[in-house]
């Protein structure tokens, strides 16, 4: 394959179990998550320049939004849910410049949670900001929304190494549940196969044992693509769409 290709494959999009809303506009400035957000998660944006209406939403939902910026002065919006710093974001903090990583913020700002929603438009600096980002702390997100940038500089292969290296990462971004991937290897659905079940046993646990309807039609699914993709890697049917 095309090693271009095979890098924008990493955008591939998945299907999920929940629907799916728009926040902000419906152009530039706008973002889609799961419909399944609630007002005790608390939202990191970064980049807000002159277009924050995503922000805006968030917190008329009741989200405490925190707002980072090194670039503007102020927002013009009044809302107490909106909490503005004029602080950028960067893979290492460097106090000098007004930056700082994803984990130092957190830290810095006491903010709480392991429901966390990040949102991200910062011009090419979520490769460096992303990739520093211990797995410990990327693990208090549940949705990440951003913009990707230099998609343009996939021809060169510092730059696309780079990209694979940190959209590949089995737990990171859409490699999890409810986020189910349907083209893979049997190994690697294997694996997300086994972090489904373990979340569906507490989920029943939290239910005292009682199997639902929604957890039965997950596992013969992981059944069904992991029969698909064992067929698929010993050549018998050919590749199967999912």
């Amino acid at each position: 394959m095309n090693p271009v290709i095979e890098a924008l494959s990493l955008l591939m999009q998945f299907d999920i179990d929940r629907q799916k809303i728009r926040i902000g506009p419906n152009t530039d400035g706008g973002y889609i998550l799961a419909d399944c957000i609630s007002p005790a998660q608390t939202v990191l944006s970064y980049c807000i320049d002159k277009e924050y209406n995503f922000d805006i939403e968030m917190a008329e939902r009741w989200h405490n939004v925190y707002m980072f910026d090194h670039t503007i002065e102020a927002i013009q919006a009044e809302n107490k849910k909106l909490l503005f710093f004029r602080e950028g974001v960067a893979g290492c903090t460097d106090i000098s410049q007004n930056l700082f990583s994803i984990k130092d913020h957190l830290h810095r700002h006491q903010i709480p949670g392991d429901r966390l929603i990040l949102k991200m438009d910062v011009e090419g600096a979520e490769f460096d900001a992303l990739e520093a980002v211990p797995d410990d702390t990327l693990d208090r997100f549940e949705q990440i929304v951003l913009e990707v940038q230099g998609l343009n500089n996939l021809d060169d292969f510092a730059f696309r190494d780079r990209f694979r290296r940190i959209l590949h990462g089995k737990d990171k971004l859409l490699w999890f549940y409810p986020f189910l991937p349907t083209l893979l290897s049997q190994e690697s659905f294997a694996a997300c196969a086994e972090r489904v079940e373990r979340l569906h046993g507490l989920e029943s646990a939290r239910k005292g044992g009682r199997d639902s309807e929604y957890s039965l039609a997950l596992r013969q699914q992981i059944e069904r693509l992991t029969e698909a993709a064992r067929d698929s890697e010993s050549g018998r049917g050919g590749t199967k769409a999912c």
